[in-house]
């Protein structure tokens, strides 16, 4: 572990929350996040609610797939859901496999009725499918379409798409 995963351990043990946020506050986001992997999931919720929504978001992109699923039951459900909201549908799809509909049930809930209907579409495929981590938000060409035409649609819509390979 390195200073600042170490310096993340250490926060944990200040008495009082304000010092723990001015030492979180001189920790890359990166750091916090490589030193979560190190926590349980009680200090990993103690160390993300220290942290600005903001900064929690960009934390929170920088987590591992299992450290998701590890800290999103134990944050409170508005916020829970909020971070649930802005996963890749494949990603969401993925979680509501691993943790119980119990608890994902309510962060499906909250998604808004489009996000909601693609995430159950993919999390109805099994649990170890190619379905389930396909994406489906995809740019569509017809075979006719020109090159200049198909950059053009990739430079207007292709920042909305998870990867463009072509």
């Amino acid at each position: 572990m390195g200073v600042e995963e170490a310096a993340v351990t250490r926060l944990l043990q200040k008495p009082d929350p304000a010092d723990a946020v001015d030492l979180l506050e001189q920790i890359s986001d990166r750091a916090v996040a490589r030193a979560m992997r190190h926590l349980n999931r009680g200090e990993m919720v103690d160390v993300f609610q220290l942290l600005s929504t903001s900064r929690g978001d960009e934390v929170f992109t920088l987590l591992q797939d299992d450290e998701r699923v590890t800290l999103l039951p134990g944050l409170p459900l508005p916020r829970a859901s909020s971070l649930f909201a802005v996963l890749d549908p494949d990603d969401r799809a993925w979680m509501c496999h691993e943790v119980p509909p119990a608890v994902h049930g309510p962060w499906l809930a909250a998604l808004d009725p489009a996000a909601r209907a693609v995430t159950l579409r993919l999390a109805g495929y099994g649990p170890r499918s190619t379905g389930l981590v396909m994406n489906p938000h995809v740019l569509e060409l017809d075979t006719g379409t020109t090159a200049r035409v198909a950059l053009d649609l990739v430079r207007t819509h292709g920042d909305l798409m998870e990867t463009v390979y072509m």
